[in-house]
């Protein structure tokens, strides 16, 4: 188990290296050419504010430019939708690994399309560059911002694999239990007709325990019964008065008085406007304190 998982590690992170070798290089072309746009709509004057703007529009890109994007890789890698399909079964593989039960369950895999995907690491690799995009107006050699480049878009298009990574529903379809205590050791399941009958059988081992005490000729204390109480008689007043309900207590009937189905909430909160990255940036990068 230990040396598959190992492997399938390995190939992950080969398949993943893949990827973003073939991807960085043309994000790197795409917003270089949207800065230089950047320069001419502003005269060279306010660029990095003029960049974020057009930085900003990139989540609304129509479907048409989503798809000429995508076709530059395509052209790029012909087995691209091959590459992407790999990098995400084996990260499912891996996480999958992490189960509660033994049993083999089916985990139906709905990959995302080549445009979906391409188009989420456009949306996240501008909202990085929105929030530093000094990296542009720096005066440094094309190598040095590349390799920097490179690193930062490496980095968007792994966190853009673990955004679109069905983890809820692999958590559902392995680790799913109804009881509070998890065991993590492996252990096979009890079932429930062991149970009973473990409890039969305890239950006959203490009547046996109390057979026996009775033979060896023990014989109770003798304890005095009391009168029982005379009986009170109660006015109408006071049986119309009841006591009132202790604090915190409700009247509502717990979940299985009610059938003991399962309540499911359902959020209200409206889904807003799409929310502005951040404020503009200034003209210069500002230097930040760090603690040696």
């Amino acid at each position: 188990m230990e040396s598959t998982l190992s492997i399938l590690v390995d190939a992950k992170r080969e398949y993943t290296d893949k990827l973003i070798s073939l991807m960085a290089p043309v994000m790197i072309d795409v917003f270089h050419e949207m800065f230089q746009e950047a320069s001419k709509l502003s005269n060279n004057r306010k660029v990095l504010q003029m960049f974020q703007k057009l930085l900003k529009e990139v989540p609304n890109w129509s479907n048409a430019m989503s798809k000429q994007h995508t076709d530059n890789l395509v052209n790029k890698c012909s087995w691209f939708n091959d590459l992407l399909a790999a990098v995400f079964v084996s990260h499912v593989k891996i996480l999958s690994a992490v189960r509660l039960k033994t049993e083999n369950r089916k985990l139906s895999l709905k990959l995302p399309t080549n445009e979906v995907f391409v188009q989420t690491v456009y949306n996240n690799a501008a909202r990085e560059l929105y929030n530093d995009p000094y990296i542009f107006n720096e005066v440094q050699s094309e190598y040095a911002r590349d390799k920097e480049l490179f690193k930062r878009f490496g980095d968007v298009i792994e966190t853009t694999i673990k955004e679109l990574l069905p983890v809820q529903h692999i958590l559902q379809t392995y680790m799913g239990q109804t009881d509070e205590n998890i065991d993590v050791e492996d252990s096979d399941p009890v079932d429930d007709d062991d149970v009973d009958h473990e409890q039969e059988m305890g239950e006959e081992e203490e009547e046996e325990q109390g057979e026996d005490a009775l033979d060896d000729g023990y014989k109770p204390p003798e304890q005095s019964i009391d009168p029982p109480p005379a009986p009170t008689t109660t006015t109408e007043m006071d049986s119309e008065i009841k006591p009132p309900a202790s604090e915190g207590e409700s009247s509502v009937p717990f979940e299985h008085e009610v059938g003991g189905e399962d309540i499911k909430t359902i959020s209200t909160q409206t889904q807003g406007e799409e929310e502005s990255l951040f404020d503009d940036a200034p003209e210069q990068r500002t230097k930040k304190l760090r603690y040696m």
